[in-house]
């Protein structure tokens, strides 16, 4: 027996979860537009989070794209500066015969 089972059968009344608990209540057409629109707004949320959901899927694509570009130009500026370090070699190289 579940601890609400327990707290129950203390007190003699039902709980929720068992049988019988909503037994010979009627349900105006009030509560059952209030379910109704209880329903809907659930619905609506799960909308909501399957957008939300969306857009982090494309902020990540974005992003890892970004992350390749940036690759890149880190790839880009490593060859820039080697070819700026055997242009000054290159420079060197041509001063030699120039010097006494």
């Amino acid at each position: 027996m579940t601890v609400e089972g327990r707290a129950s059968a203390r007190s003699g009344r039902s709980t929720a979860a068992e049988p019988g608990y909503l037994a010979g209540v009627s349900t105006s057409p009030d509560v059952a537009r209030k379910v109704r629109q209880l329903d809907h707004d659930v619905q609506e949320i799960y909308a909501m989070l399957a957008g939300i959901a969306g857009s982090q899927q494309r902020q990540g694509n974005r992003l890892e794209e970004l992350a390749v570009t940036q690759a890149e130009h880190t790839t880009l500026g490593e060859h820039t500066a080697k070819l700026d370090e055997h242009g000054a070699k290159l420079h060197c190289i041509i001063e030699l015969p120039k010097r006494p």
